[in-house]
């Protein structure tokens, strides 16, 4: 996953708080060191400027660096549910494209079965 402006991740600053921060990611210099706002145990912020992005999916993020929490390093990992529905769609718009096919056909056949004499226009008085 690629830090993006506005994404939440923890940041491990120990000397404001006993327990991993929480962040915001304010600019992405690149996918490993981005500019950030960091709030402490009280809610006071803290801008931080070219921090480590840690890639890790353990939660143990460096002293000084941030990362992504655990659920979101899981969520971008588990399948996507819209991937199985274009699979889904993909083989019903394939099937729609079939019948519709073998319609025309049966279409073109009847036309070709029938024996009607050409229609004449009836005179109008």
């Amino acid at each position: 996953m690629k830090p993006s402006i506005g994404r939440v991740v923890w940041v491990n600053m120990p000397v404001h708080s006993d327990q991993l921060c929480a962040g915001l990611v304010t600019y992405v210099h690149k996918d490993d060191l981005v500019n950030l706002v960091a709030f402490d145990r009280n809610g006071d912020s803290y801008p931080l400027t070219f921090v480590k992005f840690y890639h890790g999916d353990d939660g143990n993020i460096p002293v000084g660096q941030c990362g992504w929490m655990p659920y979101q390093v899981q969520a971008a990992a588990a399948p996507k549910p819209w991937e199985a529905t274009d699979a889904k769609l993909a083989e019903i718009e394939r099937r729609l494209a079939a019948d519709h096919q073998a319609a025309k056909e049966t279409d073109r056949q009847v036309l070709k079965d029938t024996k009607h004499p050409p229609a004449v226009p009836t005179p109008v008085k």
